[in-house]
């Protein structure tokens, strides 16, 4: 069993890493892999299906993304490193 904020937060986790915008139906698989990730064989081959494409419900993948303090806007606003 996974709450609604778990499911939100693998949404937003599968979107950041790994490019998958998922729906949240979709997303509620993988929030349940991470909540028993701990418990399971390093070894075993795990496959989460998660097919539902996250515009079928834009709206809820809004409320697991924060908007940054400064948008850029040009590349003159990418900050340097070094």
């Amino acid at each position: 069993t996974v709450s609604d904020q778990e499911i939100i937060a693998a949404q937003a986790r599968l979107s950041a890493t790994t490019g998958l915008f998922t729906e949240p139906a979709a997303a509620a698989a993988f929030a349940g892999f991470l909540k028993a990730a701990s418990q399971l064989d390093r070894q075993a081959s795990i496959v989460i299906l998660a097919t539902g494409n996250g515009l079928k419900d834009s709206q809820s993948a809004q409320l697991g993304i924060r908007m940054p303090d400064k948008l850029i806007t040009s590349v003159a606003d990418i900050p340097q490193e070094g």
